[in-house]
C-alpha cells in the first residue's frame, strides 16, 4: 500500500476507539447488573419501590443505574488516549456558570411539564389528579438520589465522554443524536428483563427514542453553552427526574407520554434553529487543555524552524459556540458576540480601561490559547483589550466561501464596537492580517504592532512554502483534516514520529476541527509564495512597530527589517531572549509603551 492510499485510509471517518470501548463496556456492565433479575426471576412489571428484593438484585439494579459512568471511568483509565479519570471528572466541578443556567437546569423541566398540562387542557386530554405535588420528607430524599444516581450515574458517560468525543469528529448535532440513540437503547434494558415486555409497548419504545434524542440535543446545547459544565447538565437531568415527581402527567406515564416527548422535540428544534449551522461543525473537546498537552511536546521536539509557529497551535479549550444564557467568568473578561456584515457571529472578550486594542491571532490560535489570556490581562491595566476568535475557530461562526475581506470586516465591527477607532496587534500570520486590515480600514486603525509576521523572501523557503500550500490544499479538498494538521506541524519542524504519536492523542480531534482555517491564514492571507508584500506594506500610514524575537528564526529578523524599512516611519524592535512564542511579561510592556506614548 502506497503512502497516499495509507493516508487516505487513515482519514476515512471512523469512530473514536475510546467511544467504541465505552459503548461495549456500557452494555456489558448493564447486562451484568441485570443478571440477578434473571437468576431470581424477578418480574419487573410487578416490582415497586417498596417491594422486598434480594440484596444481590438491589446491587445489580444500582450497577445498571451507574453503568454509563462506570463504563466511562473504566475506559478512560485503561484505554490509551482516554485521558484519565481526573480529566473525565473535572467538568463535574465546573460550577462558575451564570445563574441563568442554574435556573434553566433546575426549573426548566418543571416549567415544560406544566406547559404540557396546559396543552392537555387545550386539547381536552386527561389530566393528572394534581398539577403540583408538594415534596415531603421522602421526596426530599429522592432529590438527593435523583442527582447522584440519575445524574452523576449517567451524565459522566453521556455528556462527559460520549458527546465531547463524537462532536469533535462529527459536529454537536450528529453527536447529540448518536448519544441520544444510545441513551434510548440503554434506557429500554428493563424491557428485556423478566416481565419487562408486559409493561412495555411499541409506542413506549418509539416515544422513548423521540424524547431522549430530543433531550440529548438540549443537553448538548447546555453542555457546550456552559463551557462543558457537567454539573449544569447533571442538574438539568435531575430537574427532569424531579419534575416527573412534582408535576406528574396523567397516569404518571413519562416515557410514553406523547405531550412531554413533543415538547422536548420543540425545545430541541428551538435551540438548533437559534444556534444555526454551528451544530454541524466539528467541535474540539471542552475538557482538553491543549496548552498543557501540546506545548511541552513542541518545546522538547521542535527544531528552530518549528519554533516559529509553536504558539499558533490550537488550544481548543473554549469552543463556546452555542447562544444561550451568558456563562460566568472574570468580570473584566466577559464573552460577547457581534454579527459581522455577512451574518457570521464573532465572539470576543473585552477587559480593561483605556484606548481600544484588538489582538489578532495567528494560525490555529483562539482568544484563549497559549499565553493570550495572560497577555490580555497585563495589557488591560492600561488599555481596553479586545480578544476575539477569528472566524472558523473557538466561539465564532464561519460562513463560506472564505475571503480575506470578510476577516477584515470582522475586525471592523470590533473597531466600531470599540467606538470607531482602535489599535491593532497581530502575532505571526495574525500580524499579516492586521497589516491588511490597517491598509483597508484607513483612519479606523490608529496604530499597528506586528510580531514576527512569517513572510520569507528566501527562494528556497518560498519553494518549500509552495509545496506546503499545494499539499495543504489537496488535503483539505479531500477533507483529510488530520493530514492538513500534520502537514502544518511537519512544515514548522516537528519530527514525523512525534506527529504520528499526536494523531492518537485525545486532543487531536480538536486540532482537526479547525484545520480548514490553515488555508485562511496561509493560502489566502500570506499567499502562495509567502513573500513579503512590500507594495501593500508601503500603503500603511499609521505609526507602526515591527518586532521580532532575538532567539527566533534568523529569517524573522530579515523580514522585520524589510517591513520596518518599507512601512513609512515604522520602528523596529528586537525582544532579546524571545522566540516566536513570546512571553507576555516581555511583550506587554513594549506594547503598552508603544500604544500609550
Amino acid at each position: 500500500m502506497d503512502a497516499a492510499q495509507s493516508s487516505a485510509n487513515r482519514e476515512r471517518p471512523q469512530l473514536d476507539p475510546v467511544f467504541v470501548f465505552w459503548l461495549v463496556a456500557l452494555f456489558l456492565i448493564t447486562g451484568l447488573g441485570a443478571l440477578p433479575l434473571f437468576f431470581y426471576r424477578i418480574d419487573l412489571s410487578k416490582l415497586t419501590f417498596s417491594s422486598p428484593i434480594p440484596v444481590l438484585v438491589g446491587i445489580g439494579i444500582e450497577i445498571t443505574a451507574y453503568a454509563p459512568t462506570l463504563a466511562a471511568l473504566l475506559v478512560v483509565a485503561m484505554v490509551p488516549g482516554g485521558g484519565g479519570i481526573g480529566r473525565l471528572l473535572r467538568p463535574v466541578a465546573r460550577w462558575r456558570i451564570g445563574l441563568s443556567w442554574y435556573l434553566l437546569a433546575l426549573l426548566g423541566p418543571s416549567v415544560l411539564f406544566i406547559v404540557g398540562d396546559l396543552v392537555r387542557v387545550g386539547l381536552g386530554l386527561a389530566l393528572p389528579p394534581h398539577w403540583l405535588v408538594i415534596p415531603g420528607a421522602a421526596a426530599i430524599a429522592f432529590l438527593l438520589g435523583a442527582l447522584i444516581a440519575g445524574s452523576f450515574g449517567e451524565e459522566v458517560g453521556w455528556r462527559g465522554l460520549g458527546q465531547p468525543r463524537l462532536q469533535a469528529r462529527y459536529g454537536a448535532l450528529w453527536a447529540a443524536i448518536a448519544v441520544g440513540a444510545v441513551w434510548s437503547t440503554w434506557h429500554l434494558w428493563p424491557a428485556l428483563a423478566p416481565g419487562g415486555l408486559n409493561s412495555t409497548t411499541w409506542s413506549d419504545v418509539g416515544l422513548t427514542f423521540v424524547r431522549l434524542i430530543a433531550t440529548s440535543i438540549v443537553y448538548a446545547w447546555i453542555y457546550n453553552g456552559t463551557q462543558g459544565s457537567l454539573l449544569i447538565v447533571m442538574l438539568a437531568h435531575a430537574g427532569h427526574n424531579l419534575a416527573v415527581r412534582f408535576v406528574p402527567a396523567a397516569d404518571s406515564v413519562q416515557h410514553g407520554d406523547p405531550v412531554v416527548a413533543t415538547l422536548y422535540v420543540v425545545a430541541a428544534i428551538a435551540v438548533v434553529l437559534a444556534t444555526r449551522s454551528l451544530w454541524l461543525r466539528p467541535l474540539p473537546r471542552w475538557s482538553q487543555d491543549l496548552s498543557a498537552n501540546v506545548s511541552p511536546q513542541i518545546a522538547d521536539g521542535v527544531t528552530d524552524a518549528g519554533a516559529l509557529m509553536a504558539d499558533d497551535f490550537c488550544d481548543g479549550r473554549r469552543q463556546h459556540v452555542f447562544a444561550g444564557p451568558q456563562h460566568g467568568g472574570l468580570k473584566e473578561a466577559r464573552m460577547t458576540t457581534l454579527e459581522s456584515k455577512d451574518g457570521t457571529m464573532i465572539a470576543f472578550d473585552r477587559q480593561g480601561d483605556g484606548p481600544a486594542l484588538i489582538l489578532v491571532d495567528g494560525a490555529m490560535g483562539t482568544r484563549s490559547s497559549g499565553s493570550k489570556p495572560e497577555l490580555a490581562k497585563r495589557l488591560a491595566q492600561r488599555l481596553t483589550v479586545y480578544t476575539y476568535d477569528r472566524r472558523g475557530r473557538g466561539d465564532s461562526g464561519d460562513t463560506k466561501p472564505y475571503a480575506v475581506d470578510r476577516e477584515i470586516e470582522d475586525i471592523e465591527i470590533l473597531i466600531d464596537k470599540a467606538g470607531g477607532s482602535a489599535f491593532l496587534y497581530g502575532h505571526s500570520s495574525g500580524a499579516c492580517l492586521a497589516l491588511d486590515a490597517t491598509v483597508k480600514l484607513g483612519d479606523k486603525v490608529h496604530k499597528l504592532a506586528m510580531y514576527e509576521a512569517p513572510y520569507n523572501d528566501d527562494p528556497r523557503a518560498q519553494k518549500a512554502w509552495a509545496e506546503y500550500i499545494k499539499n495543504l490544499t489537496e488535503a483539505l479538498a479531500s477533507d483529510r483534516r488530520g493530514d492538513a494538521v500534520a502537514l502544518f506541524m511537519a512544515y514548522v519542524g516537528m519530527p514525523a514520529a512525534q506527529i504520528e504519536g499526536m494523531r492518537h492523542a485525545p486532543f487531536w480531534g480538536g486540532m482537526e476541527a479547525i484545520a480548514p482555517t490553515l488555508a485562511y491564514d496561509h493560502t489566502a492571507i500570506m499567499g502562495k509564495d509567502g513573500s513579503i508584500p512590500t507594495e501593500r506594506a508601503a500603503r500603511v500610514h499609521v505609526p507602526t512597530l515591527v518586532m521580532n524575537g532575538g532567539s527566533g528564526a534568523p529569517f524573522m529578523l530579515e523580514t522585520a527589517k524589510t517591513l520596518s524599512k518599507t512601512i513609512p516611519g515604522a520602528k523596529l524592535r528586537t525582544l532579546e531572549g524571545q522566540s516566536h512564542d513570546v512571553h507576555p511579561e516581555a511583550l506587554a510592556p513594549v506594547l503598552v509603551e508603544f500604544f500609550t506614548n
